[in-house]
């Protein structure tokens, strides 16, 4: 379970709920294609999902380094979502007119208010999704569209290509940015139950002494831990729950004696 991609995926939607013309139509990992699901939609709807992740661990810890994955925003709007002006045209509820162009145009629109929202220096989501993506590198679209056997559908996929911070070490307490999105998380009654599942995964009681912590933040095997003196003596590691890892202090420097050249 990547915390990291949970989190980012959470605060998106988050984020865009009420932000764009797709009002609260924002949906998280939907499953069925973005054609489908239109079938049942009637008004424009996002879906947010996270596809492919790479991460690149240092050494034997397979949660450190950074990760990259692809956030994707699909956005799909139809014709039966549309409604008849004072003149009997067929616009939509945003008062765009149910043509191809006109589908086009509430799909730009879409689009911008979505990545504005993401931008958003007053939505607490947004802010989170922020310090959660330290880099996007790229920005992908792709067009679809369904004219034949069904309503008139047109949709777009925004692909971000996003780097992000690393997922939370094992056995420690959390820090950083997660105090701030659990305390979010926990303010909202929808997704309040994703606060435990996180401490409980993270395994902030897991009860471990500090130099099993150590020993599992780096990926090291009980021998390795020994060869590098992080575990207590051989025999006493049990009664010995609060040994860490030595302190490397440096040397103070050596003041020259008087007349030194």
């Amino acid at each position: 379970m990547s915390l990291v991609r949970l989190l980012v995926r959470l605060a998106t939607v988050k984020a865009l709920g009420g932000a764009t013309w797709a009002g609260a139509a924002v949906r998280d990992s939907e499953i069925a294609p973005i054609d489908a699901a239109a079938e049942n939609e009637r008004q424009p709807f996002i879906s947010v999902y996270v596809d492919e992740t790479r991460t690149s661990p240092q050494g034997k810890d397979l949660l450190a380094g950074s990760t990259d994955m692809s956030l994707v925003l699909e956005i799909g709007i139809t014709a039966q979502m549309c409604v008849r002006d004072e003149h009997g045209r067929e616009v939509t509820e945003q008062g765009m007119p149910v043509t191809d162009a006109g589908l086009e145009l509430t799909l730009d629109v879409i689009q911008r208010q979505a990545l504005s929202a993401l931008m958003d220096p007053n939505n607490d989501w947004a802010d989170l999704w922020r310090g959660m993506v330290t880099s996007v590198r790229s920005i992908e679209m792709q067009r679809g569209a369904k004219a034949q056997d069904g309503p008139r559908f047109a949709g777009r996929q925004i692909v971000l290509s996003c780097a992000t911070l690393r997922d939370p070490a094992f056995g420690v307490a959390l820090s950083g940015i997660w105090p701030t999105a659990l305390a979010l998380i926990e303010a909202d009654p929808e997704v309040a139950y994703l606060a435990q599942v996180i401490r409980t995964v993270v395994g902030e009681d897991a009860g471990m002494s500090a130099w099993k912590t150590v020993q599992a933040q780096r990926g090291l095997s009980l021998g390795e831990a020994r060869g590098l003196s992080i575990t207590p003596p051989v025999g006493a590691e049990a009664a010995a729950p609060d040994f860490a890892e030595p302190t490397l202090v440096e040397p103070a420097p050596v003041e020259p004696s008087p007349g030194a050249a």
